[in-house]
């Protein structure tokens, strides 16, 4: 809420309020930080974890913008205003922080100092939040009854005038749409160049900020009590709901489509994003000005009058609430590692445990201003890519992409993020599938201006009840190994095969890699691996062993398990004088890799269940498309432990993941430097350990430091997600 008066309340009396004490318990304080006055806005959250959030102050020329360390530690404070600053900051591409002020300023501060870089000067009060477009454009509101437009170096690039002053913070569609909110009961839609789009009437002053649906729906609230949902294209009304109180506060949307929101009649309420139904509402007793923040678990957080911050499970049913000294009407942010930071009236900055779970990235907007770095800019939504997970060997394969909106399309298909040469069409045939077509399939669509990305989707032969099919041959079955397992041992024959892995007994495959080390494929329980050689040589007898009646294909392994569940184990290693039987198999005087060398392992689970994969003996490597482990919502029981991954000229380093259960990710021996320097992409995993291993040989492989760029969805979680051996003397 950004009202120049405040509300009666002791604020003053927070000094009294001691910091909570540490607790690892989920909804309980970490820290609070105490500033000069009460906080309304939102704080973000940059990529290095910083937090920025203003306050407002009863004395002049104390108003403050705040760097504040995630350990609650200060950084620095800007002095610069001379009123309040009680809207959210917001953070651009290169780190440079924006914040506004009721001075009439709009601020560009640098994050590493804390100084200026340069002010923009509206005419009124600005209580608005920036947001900032793609191409570095600023966009506020102000109380001259203007939404003004800033060049990124801070010079004016033009002003729409409308009837009364702007609370409302803009909020920025995929195609440079620019939508806000007035007090004049507006809501107004304007194009790039500041020309009106259109505009359209609610029933009282307009204070909360547009929050945009997937399918370009706008969702606002007014004075009048009423939620609206209005077309983004036409501003044609879609629905509105009723409440009994005035809506002030901001909205997000889930990824299902459900709009969340509270109102100043004590509820918090679930909508139907379609229909407008009430999908369910909770009570917490007090007005609702915060914009909640949604979780990837199906949590919502939000601040209520009563003082408390709420967590609501999905269903709407209460989890837990933290009380603070005073009103929250601060928005919460949540951190990639689930820390939930808030304000209070109260003067303070609370860092509150999660779960581990951070912001749900599926969400169309998820959080004020669409996400913790409050630049109020909608990402393009996901096109859903329709395909089954599974093929026919032999038979065609059909993949589509299905687009809503009427309009000429370009498109892009492609396998493990490699372009497929040729495939620029909506449908994606191939002729007759091969184990080497097997691969995470997705499509990119352009209309020219925007360019939307589906989904990825592993898609492998389905050997229907069949052992195995393609280039693979049986060894034999039944194999008494010495340590009492008992197993089933398949060659590869060509570029790629398929085999079924078994309940009772291990499966293995072996093959040698571009280093002539040979390389076993183990697995066992519920699915099928597909093992594909890029660069495939041979079959003929491995270079650097002794073993000339035996005849193994050479090449760059891309690994699949699909259709996976709960007991369903992966490993893969080299064979070498500590991993082998027969020390018979090794010459004298070679020197041998000791690693095998694969470019991507993929996994698949109709259940999201898989119980572990031990790859500590294994490095990926690739110049282009994916390397690593892609196993998007898969959640592992067991343990991940991989030696390294290294990407070059035009690959993507990944380590993607659903939960883990004991949270970790091992690195054995690697260092995770990136040819490329790319950063590496995470899903849900809280922590990557580097720790030390073993080649195939027994030779030890040092835990070394990471030299990685980690990041989930495109946010710099490296400090809080990477465990580095401890230094030594």
């Amino acid at each position: 809420m950004h009202a120049r008066f405040p509300r009666i309340a002791g604020w003053l009396a927070a000094l009294a309020v001691p910091a909570l004490a540490p607790a690892q318990t989920e909804g309980t304080a970490q820290w609070s930080f105490l500033t000069s006055g009460p906080i309304y806005g939102a704080p973000a959250i940059a990529s290095d974890g910083t937090l920025y959030v203003g306050n407002e102050a009863s004395v002049a020329n104390q108003s403050r913008l705040y760097a504040i360390r995630p350990d609650g530690s200060l950084r620095w404070q800007f002095t610069g205003a001379t009123d309040w600053i009680d809207s959210a900051p917001a953070i651009g591409p290169d780190g440079t922080v924006y914040a506004a002020s009721w001075d009439g300023k709009l601020y560009a501060i640098d994050p590493a100092t804390g100084a200026k870089r340069w002010q923009y000067a509206a005419v009124g009060f600005i209580a608005s939040s920036p947001a900032i477009a793609a191409d570095g454009t600023i966009y506020i509101g102000s109380g001259d009854r203007n939404l003004h437009a800033v060049n990124p170096d801070g010079t004016g690039k033009w002003t729409y005038p409308v009837e009364d002053w702007i609370d409302s913070a803009p909020a920025i569609g995929p195609d440079g749409t620019v939508y806000f909110g007035c007090y004049d009961g507006n809501v107004y839609a304007l194009r790039p160049d500041g020309t009106l789009r259109w505009q359209a009437s609610t029933g009282d002053n307009v204070i909360s900020s547009p929050a945009l649906g997937a399918d370009g729906t706008v969702y606002l609230g007014s004075n009048d009590g009423k939620f609206y949902a209005f077309d983004g294209s036409t501003g044609a009304l879609r629905w509105s709901f009723t409440t009994a109180g005035s809506i002030m506060g901001s909205a997000a949307v889930g990824a299902d489509g459900t709009v969340y929101f509270g109102s100043a009649d004590g509820y918090f309420y679930a909508l139907h994003g379609t229909t407008g139904a009430l999908v369910w509402r909770f009570n917490v007793g007090a007005e609702i000005y915060s914009t909640p923040a949604l979780r990837a678990d199906g949590v919502i957080v939000f601040g209520s009058g009563d003082s408390y911050l709420y967590a609501l499970n999905a269903d709407g049913s209460a989890r837990w609430r933290l009380l603070t000294g005073d009103f929250v009407d601060s928005s919460p942010a949540l951190a990639p590692d689930g820390t939930i930071y808030v304000g209070s009236f109260d003067r303070r900055l609370y860092a509150v445990y999660g779960n581990g779970q951070g912001p749900a990235a599926a969400a169309p907007w998820g959080a004020f201003h669409r996400d913790a770095q409050r630049d109020g800019r909608s990402s393009p939504p996901s096109v859903p890519l329709v395909v089954a997970n599974t093929a026919t060997l032999g038979q065609p394969l059909r993949l589509s992409i299905a687009v809503a909106n009427a309009g000429t399309f370009s498109y892009q298909w492609r396998r493990d993020d490699i372009p497929l040469a040729g495939a620029t069409a909506a449908e994606l045939t191939i002729a007759s599938f091969q184990p080497a077509d097997t691969g995470f399939y997705s499509a990119t669509v352009s209309d020219g201006v925007t360019t939307r990305a589906s989904n990825a989707v592993l898609v492998a032969h389905d050997l229907a009840g069949s052992r195995s099919a393609g280039n693979v041959t049986v060894v034999g079955t039944d194999i008494r190994h010495p340590n009492g397992n008992i197993y089933d041992q398949f060659l590869l024959t060509g570029a790629g095969g398929t085999i079924s892995a078994r309940s009772d007994k291990i499966t293995r495959v072996s093959y040698v890699d571009l280093t002539d080390d040979i390389v076993q494929v183990e697995f066992t329980g519920t699915g099928a691996v597909t093992i594909v050689l890029d660069s495939a040589t041979g079959p003929q007898p491995p270079a650097l062993y002794n073993q000339s009646a035996v005849s193994y294909m050479k090449g760059h392994a891309r690994i699949y398990f699909a259709d996976t569940a709960s007991n369903s184990h992966l490993s893969v290693f080299s064979v070498g004088t500590y991993t082998a039987v027969n020390q018979s198999l090794f010459l004298p005087g070679v020197a041998y890799d000791g690693v095998a060398d694969i470019a991507r392992i993929g996994i698949a689970s109709p259940t999201r269940a898989f119980s572990g994969l031990r790859a500590g003996n294994a490095g990926f490597y690739a110049t282009g498309g994916l390397t690593g482990l892609q196993a998007p919502d898969v959640e592992f029981a067991g343990p991940i432990i991989i030696h390294d991954v290294t990407a070059a000229l035009a690959a993507r380093p990944v380590l993607v993941t659903g939960p883990i259960a004991t949270g970790e990710l091992w690195l054995t021996g690697g260092n995770l430097a990136q040819t490329n320097s790319a950063p590496v992409e995470i899903g849900q995993l809280e922590r990557i350990v580097m720790r030390a291993g073993t080649d195939s040989h027994g030779r030890l492989l040092p835990a070394q430091t990471s030299l990685a760029r980690i990041e989930r969805n495109g946010t710099d979680v490296t400090n809080s997600i990477v465990v580095n051996p401890p230094a030594t003397p």
